[in-house]
């Protein structure tokens, strides 16, 4: 059994279409969307196998994930197989034919020699028009290698493992919560892979700019607020490394004020970077409220 989990945010007719991509190749689609309107009518003339969810408000990755494992509309009438097997994908995510078993196929021969708890493919960068290979790696099959993490999409994992790490961290909303899980999975021993075998074509943020000889990847204003928010959080917990903590440090001292006084829309990100602080120090997660509190 093959279930994808996608997540969707005021998506758009070529959206729509990935996932039905996604969907001829696999059991059946979760898609989580956390758009304030229903958007089912995209999918009115889509694949059987499409489940949507009108999420109505903005849940974030990792509750719209849970609500789909933890919620009625998980079926457990596949008792019988092996293996269910779990693949993320976000909206943009357009994949070629063969993606998903190619990913499922590598993940078995990892298995056999590593005890691996989720797979990813290589990632060609489209803003830099580079394949991005992480500098932290070591080998363990001809075409794939265990990494420090992976992004969200395209990861591949099994239900087991899910139930195993505690399904995803809700105290996130959005960036690190794939870093995260990766992380929990590495505390049970298993690891976290990267391979060749197939490659997906992925936008990070909105570009970079350099600064001096320092490069700085740019994003939506409103991104500031979750990851100075979320980024506290995780400096609290003991499975994250050391190096991340010390770079979560970093960005939250000296990133955040080159993003205020050196990025486009210096004000506004300020403004999202001091809320971040704020609504921290009371304990708050999930979408940041507007500014009337509702």
């Amino acid at each position: 059994m093959i279930s994808a989990l996608v997540t969707l945010f005021n998506p758009k007719q070529n959206n729509a279409d990935n996932i039905n991509r996604i969907a001829r190749q696999s059991d059946r689609v979760f898609v989580c969307d956390n758009s304030s309107v229903d958007n089912s009518a995209l999918f009115a003339e889509s694949a059987p196998n499409i489940v949507y969810i009108a999420n109505k408000k903005n849940l974030g990755l990792p509750a719209a994930f849970n609500k789909v494992f933890k919620g009625d509309y998980w079926e457990t009438a596949d008792q019988d197989n092996d293996d269910q097997w779990i693949i993320f994908f976000d909206q943009d995510s357009k994949i070629e034919s063969g993606h998903i078993n190619s990913l499922i196929n590598e993940f078995k021969k990892i298995r056999e020699k590593n005890d691996i708890g989720c797979l990813g493919p290589l990632y060609y960068e489209i803003n830099s028009s580079q394949i991005q290979i992480p500098k932290s790696k070591y080998r363990i099959t001809e075409h794939s290698y265990a990494v420090k993490s992976i992004i969200t999409s395209s990861m591949l994992t099994t239900l087991d493992i899910i139930k195993e790490v505690g399904y995803w961290n809700e105290d996130l909303f959005l960036d690190y919560a794939d870093w995260d899980f990766c992380w929990r999975i590495q505390k049970t021993g298993k690891s976290c892979c990267i391979t060749d075998v197939v490659i997906l074509k992925h936008s990070l943020g909105q570009g970079k700019i350099k600064i001096g000889p320092m490069s700085f990847r740019v994003a939506a204003p409103i991104r500031e607020y979750y990851q100075m928010r979320d980024s506290r959080y995780l400096l609290k917990q003991n499975y994250v490394p050391l190096k991340y903590k010390i770079r979560f440090l970093v960005n939250i001292y000296f990133r955040s004020i080159i993003h205020m006084y050196c990025f486009e829309n210096g004000k506004e990100r300020t403004e999202y970077i001091k809320r971040a602080k704020n609504d921290y120090k009371q304990r708050k997660h999930g979408e940041i409220e507007s500014r009337n509190g509702n």
